[in-house]
């Protein structure tokens, strides 16, 4: 057990690259155009991140998408639909627009920039979104699946605990609150994190309106020389009320898996 104190900070080398793959389940209770209905959702996706440069403590990140699945099944009283896509199988074209969009994110690359606290300075994924044509598949929690951690300035103790305030504000979501980190323990090579959140906003999607509450907890594990995710599982809780005080609610877990891939 160490007794000493750790500094976190997100610092890989140029030249580094990651392969992550993130598995989102959940459950969405949901009133649409008057009727209740049940939607199941799973997504895969496979991504590759490349270090591209470090400097004065701002980390370019080149994004590669190698993969994405969905498996979606959407019941009311009267029918049920089920909905699959997979960018491994060749086939383009064919299908739905939305199944168009999926392949077409595949190979398709972004950029983000980071700070030295694994703060997100910029990215560009929402106009490659609009480049493919993919924003009218945005969802407002679509920002909530992006899951790192928030590096202090200051040394911290086994227990110790930290904030990150969270101000998350598009054309779909606005949203506040704060995230709550507590470092575990660490080791030689791995460092570990129990994160909690509670959020609270609007947003626009659905087809209305709403008030969002949005519930956050999990754990993280870091690499300890890089601050880089190496694995994590967030359990999730969003409920809306919509403009018609329709109540809803999604139930979910996000699961990441990264390693160095050279």
């Amino acid at each position: 057990m160490p007794n000493d104190e750790i500094i976190l900070k997100f610092e890989p080398s140029v030249g580094q690259e990651y392969v992550t793959d993130m598995q989102i389940n959940q459950s969405m209770e949901a009133d649409v155009n008057g009727v209740f209905t049940l939607i199941d959702q799973n997504f895969e996706f496979k991504l590759l991140s490349i270090i591209l440069q470090d400097s004065s403590g701002f980390f370019k990140i080149k994004n590669q998408y190698l993969g994405l699945k969905m498996n979606q099944s959407q019941s009311d009283e009267e029918q049920e639909e089920i909905q699959s896509i997979d960018t491994d199988e060749e086939k383009w074209g064919s299908g739905t627009e939305l199944e168009n969009y999926y392949y077409l994110l595949k190979s398709s690359i972004y950029q983000t920039i980071l700070d030295s606290s694994g703060q997100e300075i910029s990215s560009d994924l929402e106009e490659l979104n609009k480049k493919i044509g993919g924003q009218k598949f945005s969802s407002p929690f679509q920002k909530m699946f992006q899951y790192g951690v928030f590096f202090p300035d200051y040394p911290l103790k086994e227990k110790d605990v930290w904030y990150n305030e969270i101000a998350i504000r598009d054309s779909l979501i606005v949203i506040t609150g704060n995230t709550r980190y507590q470092l575990e323990t660490w080791d030689d090579e791995l460092v570990y994190i129990n994160i909690s959140s509670r959020l609270k906003g609007r947003y626009v999607g659905f087809g209305n309106s709403g008030q969002m509450d949005v519930e956050k907890n999990g754990n993280i594990i870091i690499y300890k020389k890089t601050g880089w995710t190496k694995d994590a599982k967030i359990e999730q809780k969003i409920s809306w009320i919509d403009d018609q005080t329709n109540e809803n609610k999604l139930i979910g877990d996000i699961q990441i898996q990264s390693h160095p891939s050279k």
